[in-house]
């Protein structure tokens, strides 16, 4: 199932990718260095290590994943359909391709600082592992948020911002335009993990526009 929410310039795309097996086991010859240090992941018990790395990495060596090309290609159609499907796929791009990738875990206490990918690109978030929470997470443990934007384009005035909260659970696939920023409460105990792809098309990117949605999605 897929749902879309849409709120002024801001959107998420939410939906469920049933077999996610291959991309389990690429992640087990990800190259171990941590970066989290670098990044938003925070916590004692918390991990980022890339797949693909950016050019700003610290650390010049780097083993991608050698199944990483055969994944990349399927996850990249997977969300390119959904943009298209969803008449969100910019309109002067033809095809995506991955500009970064890297994969999360986080253990109790684990969480994300708020926090954006940059302009001009498409970000991606796919849950491989979630821990247990409480029946009705009124303190939104583990939840991640997006801050979502509800202005137009051309508005000069204070943004009508709200946030979006969102329970993952293993096999949720969330795509949404770089630039809203978004981030993770801290978990409770248990391994949550994910896998973040960047997607790029070309420099002219144009988002779509749209009007309020629901506030959370479970």
């Amino acid at each position: 199932m897929t749902k879309l929410f849409r709120e002024g310039k801001s959107w998420l795309i939410i939906s469920q990718i049933e077999n996610t097996s291959d991309l389990e086991h690429m992640l087990t010859t990800v190259d171990p260095f941590d970066y989290s240090e670098f990044t938003s992941a925070k916590g004692i018990n918390s991990q980022q290590n890339y797949i693909l790395p950016p050019s700003w990495l610290p650390r010049p060596e780097h083993q991608v994943p050698p199944t990483w090309p055969t994944v990349c290609d399927r996850y990249t159609m997977i969300v390119q359909k959904l943009l298209v499907d969803n008449c969100l796929m910019p309109f002067n791009w033809h095809r995506l391709y991955a500009k970064s990738a890297w994969t999360v875990q986080g253990q109790a206490g684990s969480y994300h600082t708020i926090h954006e990918h940059g302009p001009n690109s498409i970000s991606t978030i796919l849950y491989t592992a979630v821990p247990p929470r409480p029946q009705d997470n009124s303190d939104y443990t583990g939840s991640v948020y997006f801050v979502m934007d509800g202005s137009s384009y051309n508005d000069t005035a204070v943004p009508a911002t709200r946030v979006m909260h969102i329970n993952p659970h293993p096999g949720m696939l969330i795509v949404f335009p770089s630039f809203i920023l978004h981030g993770v409460y801290p978990q409770s105990s248990g391994l949550r993990q994910t896998v973040n792809i960047d997607y790029h098309g070309n420099p002219d990117f144009e988002y779509g526009l749209g009007t309020a949605g629901s506030t959370s999605y479970n």
